[in-house]
């Protein structure tokens, strides 16, 4: 006999039941139910145990094997709190109650940074746990909290429980998205597809081409968000990065200097005042007027710039600004290039691709056959234009600031020479993105191209 809640099942029964894998019998129960619980039965020989309902704990399971000591949902909570900022470095927890008389465990892992490709949209990684009211952990999320660029927090969470049709669930400012499902494409490995179209203006994600995605799904695409960034004041940053360059190239005579912009940024300026670069045969030679960085209000590096003016051989100003998710801009007297594009050659070095025909006659650069000797771009195509040679020519002040029309416009050297803020023109390929143009070179080049 079955009772429940002390009146008795309709049926109750040991039934015999063929084992297929070990060709004999085994014996099983078959209850129903229905007379008190409507749909409610179980037949141990064919397994079907969706409908079990109150009858879930009569099934030969491990489900129900497990002695579980009860203790306050909050407790549990604060408990695993703690061993997880413990356990991860920077890590923050809070407990909150939910509306089922449990606890909501949900976590911020601070000690690591994550950003998009480009650096323009960044947050933390998430995750939270629920606590039922025995204290026993039933549900976990994971997720990102955007903290620039894209403000909010996206939350996913797997879907395990067999009477919910649902595959996964994914929300973002709590507000859950209309389909989250696991499919396969081109392959057998299961593949994300989420749609959230009623959120936020609308993102769509799926992991069969992940990486056409915009908007806060975008913590998905695998090319981003993968590099452990470090958060960090970002005039200390500086200030760290200036005494780095001064004392490192101090043969360069070297000169640094920080200052903070009215979008909270800070833009890291440097100047080599006793080198000149020059080509092999020393046909072609240059200054490089101006190297530095800008630095995000988080203290990453944004983007960089290279700008050189020719004083032997060539007479063009040359800027070459490259940003973190791969892209540049090359501007050549101030008039920006059709195209430019970073290229990996088959030796593996990296180099740049540009096209600027638009400007000056027959102006391309290969980067994997070097194709100028001479022209604007002979300063990346020879590697002797990497070497400091000793210059004794009069420099402005490091803190003099350049007008566009000095940076870029004015091809005509004044007999002190132009300012020169440089480190060679290895900087950019010894920092990767220590760089962008100081405040008066925005309003000029201010494409992510």
């Amino acid at each position: 006999n079955v009772l429940v809640d002390g009146h008795e099942c309709s049926s109750c029964e040991v039934t015999f039941c063929a084992d297929e894998s070990y060709d004999q019998l085994s014996q099983g129960i078959h209850v129903n139910c229905e007379n008190i619980v409507d749909g409610v039965s179980f037949d141990e020989c064919s397994a079907a145990f969706e409908n079990m309902g109150v009858l879930q704990v009569v099934a030969s399971s491990k489900e129900f094997d497990q002695c579980i000591v009860p203790r306050p949902p909050h407790e549990a909570c604060l408990a695993e709190a703690a061993s997880q900022e413990i356990e991860k470095d920077g890590t923050i927890c809070d407990c909150k109650p939910d509306q089922n008389g449990g606890f909501e465990l949900s976590c911020v892992e601070e000690g690591c940074l994550y950003c998009s490709a480009d650096r323009q949209i960044c947050g933390y990684d998430t995750f939270g746990t629920t606590f039922n009211r025995l204290g026993q952990p039933t549900q976990k999320t994971n997720g990102f909290k955007y903290i620039t660029g894209i403000q909010g927090d996206l939350v996913f969470q797997p879907v395990s429980d067999p009477s919910d049709s649902r595959q996964c669930v994914v929300s973002f400012n709590g507000e859950e998205c209309p389909s989250c499902t696991i499919d396969t494409c081109h392959s057998t490995l299961a593949r994300l597809r989420v749609e959230c179209d009623n959120v936020e203006g609308g993102s769509v994600f799926d992991e069969c081409d992940p990486n056409n995605v915009e908007g806060f799904l975008q913590y998905f695409s695998p090319s981003s968000f993968l590099q452990c960034l470090q958060k960090q004041d970002p005039m200390e940053f500086c200030e760290d990065q200036r005494e780095f360059f001064e004392l490192k190239d101090s043969n360069r005579g070297t000169v640094c200097s920080c200052e903070s912009t009215e979008s909270n940024e800070v833009t890291l300026m440097c100047s080599d005042t006793q080198c000149i670069y020059c080509s092999a045969d020393s046909s072609v030679c240059k200054l490089d007027i101006l190297y530095g960085g800008a630095i995000s209000p988080l203290g990453l590096f944004v983007s960089s710039v290279d700008v050189s003016h020719y004083i032997e051989g060539q007479q063009e100003r040359i800027a070459i600004e490259q940003f973190p998710g791969g892209s540049c801009s090359v501007f050549v007297n101030g008039e920006k290039c059709t195209r430019c594009e970073p290229v990996i050659c088959e030796d593996e070095s990296v180099g740049l691709d540009i096209e600027c025909e638009n400007v000056l006659p027959d102006a391309i650069y290969k980067a994997c056959s070097k194709s100028l000797e001479k022209g604007p771009f002979a300063l990346l195509s020879d590697d002797s234009f990497a070497t400091c040679l000793a210059y004794d020519g009069t420099f402005p002040p490091a803190s003099t600031a350049l007008s566009e029309a000095d940076m870029f416009g004015n091809n005509d050297l004044t007999e002190e020479g132009p300012e020169q803020t440089s480190s060679g023109s290895g900087f950019s390929s010894q920092v990767l993105f220590v760089g962008l143009l100081v405040t008066i070179l925005i309003a000029t080049i201010s494409c992510n191209v």
